[in-house]
């Protein structure tokens, strides 16, 4: 497990019960992973930096390297914030981006992407894998936290595709526009982040 701070470390313990695993790295995961030689089978990307997720971890390179630190049948799962509807040329070039190293890469959205902006988390999933039909039984027994188990049930599997044609290019560490073009997406979650702070203060 990787963090860039120790506080989050303690807060997912103290607040979310997270159990720690054995090893608990403090480093900026690709710095880690151009430093480290472990392989591993399942690799969870959950980075933001205050509101969306560092450009250079979802660029070409980024992805390269994250592969060849992955098993041949490794999975790769990224929580992000993203568009699915209105300018959707960061998050579709991600998918782009993807594409280039993994032969499956399947987005499931963690809202209902028909309503509203079409913004919100997004659940990605990238492998070499075939594609395998959905089993939703595996996963009822599974240990999932009670404040996000409802809402997991409600999306679980739903796969979302952008029409053909959309606009995306493949980010790069020589070209990666994401800070520029998704300033709007930061604002969106900042305020989103503030309106459940304020939420959180007036339960407490």
């Amino acid at each position: 497990m990787w963090y860039i701070s120790p506080d989050i470390a303690r807060i997912a313990g103290d607040y979310f019960g997270f159990k720690q695993p054995e090893k608990v790295v403090i480093s900026d995961a690709r710095y880690y992973l151009n430093t480290a030689k472990k392989v591993y089978d399942y690799v969870i990307l959950d980075v933001f930096n205050g509101d969306t997720t560092p450009s250079h971890i979802i660029s070409l390179e980024s992805f390269q390297l994250l592969k060849s630190r992955m098993t041949e049948n490794g999975i790769l799962a990224i929580n992000m914030a993203g568009s699915l509807k209105h300018e959707t040329f960061i998050t579709a070039s991600i998918i782009k981006t993807l594409q280039r190293e993994f032969r499956n890469v399947n987005i499931y959205p963690l809202f209902v992407h028909e309503r509203g902006d079409g913004i919100g988390n997004l659940a990605i999933i990238a492998s070499d894998l075939s594609n395998l039909p959905f089993n939703i039984e595996l996963f009822l027994e599974a240990p999932i936290h009670p404040a996000v188990r409802s809402r997991m049930m409600q999306y679980l599997g739903k796969n979302f595709e952008f029409t053909p044609g959309v606009e995306a290019i493949v980010l790069s560490d020589e070209y990666n526009p994401t800070d520029y073009y998704d300033v709007w997406l930061k604002e969106k979650a900042r305020e989103g982040i503030t309106k459940n702070i304020s939420y959180l203060e007036v339960l407490l």
